[in-house]
């Protein structure tokens, strides 16, 4: 899915200005009440609709047609507005509300305004229909009494090499897409995960964070090489070299925490101050390379003044067989 807090996601975007005037808050976040709108350059269009009963519903209208829906709850206390989202995950952030005006901060400034509830109920509606619409199921082909059966295959010896290898080439995280697909993330600490961007690939971004980004279990049995090509983009950085690294692994627990990983050399760190992509092929080890392979990035950051940007595309890996 793609981002899951919206605000929070986006600590790349360009800033928009603050408005300034009186506070609209109130105790119970009354001036919130609504349905608000903001726009980010041409890639999508954000809705959110806070509800009296404290829930909110956010969706994001994407230029190739594509609507994403998210729920949370919230509550405010003061300026401060704390939404929390269906896996129990919360984000904090001050807000101010002046009539037809909503800018909320944490960062970065993003101004919101107030929009009638018929616009986003189109959108719910289209959803609403997706849902609905039943998946097509084809009935089975009847079986033909004329036509020859194919013959069984032959039990394979065990003693005798497998020569059933094939090479492996296989391509994730293209921009222009609408998800990770076969990539997994895991949250270890924080309150903040990799994120699919349309525009940019994976990325991530948030303080006081361990997040991990792989491609579950790779059986690469019989593999003589395997290498991993992608091309990743570093902002704000810190120490990128510790905080933001890659990974294998031949024995996958299914909790990245648990498992026993071995660090690969990133060759090609960008400047850490643009956003710049700078492409990597990096070599895995032969010793992991096996029926549970698993490639990892790791993401960490320190406190709010230590937070960098990660942003990772266009991953492929290749892989030779050795009776090739």
């Amino acid at each position: 899915m793609k981002t899951k807090l919206f605000i929070m996601s986006l600590a790349a975007a360009v800033v928009i200005l603050v408005m300034t005037g009186c506070n609209g808050n109130n105790p119970s976040g009354g001036g919130l009440i609504g349905t608000w709108k903001v726009s980010f350059m041409s890639t999508f269009v954000g809705y959110e609709r806070y509800q009296k009963d404290h829930t909110m519903i956010h969706i994001e209208v994407y230029d190739d047609g594509d609507v994403i829906k998210d729920l949370y709850t919230w509550e405010v206390d003061g300026d401060v507005l704390t939404t929390k989202d269906e896996r129990g995950r919360t984000e904090s952030c001050t807000y101010t509300v002046n009539g037809n005006t909503m800018v909320r901060t944490q960062g970065i400034s993003i101004t919101y305004t107030r929009c009638p509830d018929s616009e986003m109920d189109y959108y719910l509606e289209q959803l609403a229909d997706e849902e609905d619409e039943p998946t097509p199921v084809n009935p089975p082909e009847p079986a033909n009494p004329d036509e020859p059966t194919d013959p069984e295959e032959p039990t394979p010896d065990p003693n005798e090499p497998s020569s059933d290898c094939s090479n492996i080439q296989a391509s994730y995280l293209a921009t222009g897409g609408s998800g990770f697909g076969d990539i997994k993330e895991q949250l270890v600490t924080g309150a903040k995960s990799w994120f699919y961007d349309a525009q940019y690939g994976a990325r991530v971004s948030k303080s006081n964070t361990e997040a991990w980004l792989y491609k579950p279990e790779y059986d690469m049995s019989g593999m003589a090489s395997v290498q991993v090509a992608f091309q990743h983009a570093i902002n704000y950085a810190g120490d990128m070299q510790t905080q933001q690294t890659m990974w294998v692994t031949d024995n996958f627990t299914g909790d990245v925490a648990t498992t026993n990983w071995q660090q690969l050399t990133i060759p090609n760190y960008p400047a850490g101050n643009n956003w710049t992509f700078v492409s990597n092929t990096v070599n895995v080890p032969i010793q992991y390379v096996g029926e549970k392979t698993v490639i990892a990035f790791k993401y960490t950051s320190g406190g709010s003044g230590n937070t960098a940007t990660w942003e990772i595309k266009n991953l492929t890996i290749n892989a030779v067989c050795a009776n090739n």
